[in-house]
């Protein structure tokens, strides 16, 4: 799973978002489901490379160091770098109410997720 979560620099929904998935393999692996690494990525990405800062500081504080599955990307919601199509999923919590054009902030979700 590729998920996309914008205005999100202190990873609270991004967490969330991991610990669902993780709570969906652990009870499927009797199935012989086994999810590794590489299969999750969760995107957050923020305009504000301070919050990203936080949000890898509690990365950290919450054990994934060197996670291969959190990456933390620096960009604007209203124009993301992201390919069409590349994304399972996609969020935006209480940074929406900072987005000067919403509607291009939700032209760029449907591109990137659906």
């Amino acid at each position: 799973m590729k998920h996309l979560d914008v205005a999100g620099g202190t990873g609270d929904i991004a967490f969330c978002v991991l610990e669902s998935i993780r709570g969906v393999s652990h009870k499927v692996m009797h199935d012989s489901f086994v999810e590794t690494e590489g299969q999750t990525q969760i995107f957050i990405c923020d305009i504000n490379p301070n919050m990203l800062n936080i949000g890898k500081k509690r990365a950290i504080e919450r054990g994934y160091t060197n996670s291969s599955y959190l990456h933390f990307v620096e960009g604007d919601v209203e124009a993301l770098s992201f390919e069409g199509g590349s994304m399972d999923g996609y969020t935006i919590g209480f940074g929406i109410r900072n987005v000067t054009h919403i509607e291009k902030a939700l032209a760029e979700a449907y591109r990137c997720a659906f």
